[in-house]
């Protein structure tokens, strides 16, 4: 399957959901960019047609909001029918539990980081299922902004993620490779927020040629950072 991100003809079918968290507890880390993140991404899939009531963004959400958020979520992709495209994008804390090998999306309100903070995060095999259980009709782009590194783990390696498997129908991006960690610098959002959302404006891109350009972007930028993809569309 081949999809450009930016055709508005399919406006009606296609679905966002956009979540920036960024007011942590500061023994968690506060973050600067990640609501600038998200405006900056909603604002690129306006651009190109995305209907303001298929288009949901989140600040600051604590780990209830985020799961209602993702279940409304799928439940509108369920119902857009066969030909929906959903598109999720989390910018915010995120890190990887080396004991189960699973990355977690860390909602705000969490308090501190330590051996308790998986009981309160949010597996993100978990909102992967349930966009692939709930919509399994749809092409779903799953966008993780997070491992970042100002956060204060205790624990060392915990702050990258770790690789996933592909999932029919489904690219999963990272905003940087496994076991590394992005940054949250920049001026008016992070520097794979703005890479993006450049490249989801421009029409008539094979989406794996938005995600590489992004990569490409992102390096130049940071000289550090490398974003990652793992994707499993054309198998639909």
């Amino acid at each position: 399957m081949v999809i450009s991100l930016a055709i508005p003809a399919l406006a009606k079918q296609r679905h966002a959901l956009l979540i920036g968290n960024e007011a942590y507890a500061p023994e968690v880390g506060r973050l600067k960019n990640p609501a600038n993140d998200v405006r900056l991404i909603a604002a690129s899939r306006q651009q190109v047609g995305f209907a303001e009531k298929n288009l949901t963004v989140v600040t600051n959400a604590d780990r209830a909001a985020v799961l209602e958020a993702v279940e409304e979520y799928a439940d509108r992709l369920a119902n857009a029918g066969k030909d929906a495209v959903g598109f999720f994008y989390y910018s915010g804390h995120g890190a990887a539990n080396q004991r189960d090998k699973s990355n977690y999306l860390i909602p705000v309100g969490v308090k501190r980081l330590d051996s308790r903070v998986w009981y309160k995060a949010i597996a993100l095999n978990r909102v992967i299922s349930r966009l692939s259980n709930l919509a399994s009709n749809a092409a779903h782009f799953v966008v993780f902004d997070a491992c970042r590194n100002i956060l204060k783990s205790p624990t060392r390696g915990t702050k990258g993620f770790v690789p996933v498997s592909e999932r029919r129908g489904m690219l999963i991006a990272f905003s940087t490779d496994p076991g590394e960690t992005a940054t949250d610098e920049g001026e008016g959002s992070g520097p794979y927020a703005a890479a993006l959302a450049k490249e989801l404006v421009r029409r008539g891109q094979h989406h794996l040629d938005v995600f590489q350009n992004v990569k490409e972007a992102v390096y130049q930028k940071t000289k550090t950072q490398v974003p990652w993809t793992r994707d499993g569309m054309l198998q639909r």
